[in-house]
């Protein structure tokens, strides 16, 4: 009995097919990233417009932020008027309340005064 030598074929098909898979991955791959660095003129404009856009638009956010502490500011400074205002006000308030009822005495005063002549 000779023993026969059994070639795998099975085998070197599927060794076969993982090589050929495995190239064509790295060749697809390996050209993708090469087509990522390399940007087309028309995307590259794009990204200047892009970037330029982005500054407008930062500018035009820090211009707004400052506007908003400027009016915050404002409004601070307002709140801190009225309430000096308001306090003058029940100043006065007291003083007319005092005023009136000084006067109240005297009037009081006065009616006794008559009575008794």
């Amino acid at each position: 009995m000779r023993s026969r030598q059994i070639f795998p074929w099975p085998l070197l098909v599927l060794v076969l097919v993982l090589v050929g898979g495995g190239a064509l991955f790295w060749w697809n791959n390996d050209s993708e990233t090469n087509t990522a660095r390399s940007v087309p003129t028309g995307q590259a404009t794009a990204s200047t417009q892009d970037e330029n856009n982005l500054t407008d638009v930062q500018k035009a956010l820090k211009d707004i932020q400052s506007t908003q502490k400027g009016n915050a500011d404002l409004i601070a400074g307002l709140q801190q008027q009225g309430k000096s205002l308001s306090d003058q006000v029940s100043d006065l308030q007291a003083r007319v309340n005092g005023l009136e009822g000084s006067r109240a005495e005297y009037n009081g005063s006065e009616r006794r005064r008559r009575h008794r002549r």
